[in-house]
């Protein structure tokens, strides 16, 4: 006997960005992911190395603000988890000491990072892929009959040409295949892949010559992927106030009849302030993920995770 119960899409979210950033849960996901999917995560790496000898962000400025105390933005810690063998030679002896890894125990490795003084592994937030989750709950009786039943089930989904957050960060594997032959990723070095196009890495994303759009996000935010998208909790505040108006509202749907036909009825409100109906005023979208839009007179949908950029919609 199996049952499956709907849970929303954003649970996985919630989980990867969130939950499951300990420096222990992401040395046990390390060990266990393909190398093939090891390249494809979300993060902007600062240093190769955790003594940070070798500066692998794109900017100075960049440079100058990703060093926090998480294990992501090392990718000493994404070597020494993985097969490192499959990877490119590097040279010399930090490659050799990372050659020389075999059965990592995963307390030494906590251990390591703790010296260090990392104390989380986090990724950046990223929609090119929908995140896979499933939780089941098997239940067993003094006869030895199981029975299950799933409690939460999300499919993994990979979003190709919807992933839409590529022009803020990117991938590891990204940088390394828009590098030329005996190019190198550490900034300050004479073969750099950057040094004569400083905004190099950023053409794999986007196409000269750039929008209004792409301008203003580059003005505004910084250099395309080298801005952070970050997962911010929910305030408690703000979830109490969602629960309780949830109750309200629920507690009416089952007592007042008129109200429930109401409530279940399609209706929208608008919410754009009063000013944004002026005239004068044009558009060029919600969602600064979507860089070709063009102006138009009516506010737009804001960005949310599934917004491919296919399509124009008023808010």
């Amino acid at each position: 006997m199996s049952n499956t119960m709907t849970v929303n899409p954003v649970y996985a979210r919630k989980l990867m960005f969130q939950e499951l950033t300990s420096i222990q849960s992401a040395i046990k996901g390390l060990m266990s992911m393909e190398l093939s999917v090891v390249v494809t995560l979300v993060t902007v790496h600062c240093c190769a190395d955790y003594n940070k000898q070798w500066e692998l962000a794109y900017t100075t400025k960049r440079q100058a603000r990703c060093l926090k105390i998480q294990a992501t933005v090392y990718l000493e810690a994404i070597f020494r988890n993985s097969d490192f063998i499959a990877w490119i030679n590097l040279g010399q002896d930090w490659v050799y000491n990372l050659y020389t890894l075999y059965q990592i125990k995963v307390v030494d490795e906590i251990g390591l990072w703790t010296h260090h003084g990392i104390d989380h592994f986090t990724l950046q937030c990223a929609n090119r892929i929908q995140i896979r989750v499933e939780e089941t709950l098997y239940i067993v009786n003094a006869l030895g009959v199981s029975t299950s039943l799933t409690i939460n089930s999300i499919l993994m989904q990979l979003r190709g040409n919807s992933w839409t957050a590529s022009v803020l960060n990117g991938l590891i594997f990204n940088a390394i295949t828009t590098e030329s032959v005996n190019d190198s990723l550490v900034r300050n070095t004479a073969n750099y892949f950057a040094i004569q196009e400083p905004y190099q890495a950023a053409l794999a994303y986007i196409h000269l010559p750039i929008t209004s759009i792409e301008q203003a996000l580059f003005d505004q935010l910084g250099p395309f992927i080298s801005i952070n998208l970050i997962w911010i909790p929910t305030l408690a505040e703000l979830v109490s106030i969602a629960s309780a108006f949830d109750s309200v509202v629920r507690s009416l749907c089952s007592t007042n009849i008129s109200f429930q036909i109401h409530i279940y009825s399609s209706h929208e409100n608008d919410t754009a302030p009063p000013k944004w109906n002026a005239s004068s005023i044009t558009f060029y979208g919600g969602n600064p993920m979507c860089t070709d839009g063009y102006s138009l007179n009516f506010v737009q949908q804001s960005f949310v995770f599934t917004d491919g950029c296919a399509r124009t919609t008023e808010r």
